[in-house]
């Protein structure tokens, strides 16, 4: 019995030494996201929809803010599916130093095949300069 507790006691004091001994785990610190602010596409689709539709990037049509109008943003989206498809777009609103704003909130809109729609949208208030516009399957 006193060779037991001996052992137990033992066991015990080389656990706290040898636990005790040891560093604590650093903290895993995130990765740099590759893709930075200034690269973050304008318009992002949902997975499903890459196929489905297509931006002309160059007829955005982007007007800052004056004293009698908010900021406001017109992005022409068009339909490459075969059917009539539903989906949902949304403006999030960031201000001068990328701070997130406020989002739009979401819009439905019919897409029959080949056509194209405008996506339009004015900022919330007049923090908002920078925009970006999600799209998703209408839900």
């Amino acid at each position: 019995m006193t060779l037991n507790r001996t052992l137990l006691t033992a066991s015990l004091i080389g656990c706290a030494l040898v636990g005790g001994c040891q560093k604590p785990a650093r903290p895993i610190a995130a990765q740099q996201d590759a893709v930075a602010t200034n690269g973050y596409p304008p318009v992002t689709l949902e997975a499903g929809l890459r196929k489905a539709l297509v931006v002309d990037y160059g007829r955005i049509v982007y007007d800052l803010a004056t004293e009698t109008t908010p900021t406001s943003v017109q992005v022409p989206v068009r339909s490459e599916a075969r059917i009539e498809i539903f989906v949902q777009y949304q403006y999030n609103w960031y201000d001068d130093a990328g701070r997130f704003v406020r989002a739009s909130g979401w819009k439905r809109e019919r897409m029959p095949s080949g056509q194209e729609r405008m996506f339009t949208a004015n900022a919330i208030d007049a923090r908002s300069t920078n925009w970006r516009l999600e799209i998703r399957s209408a839900r």
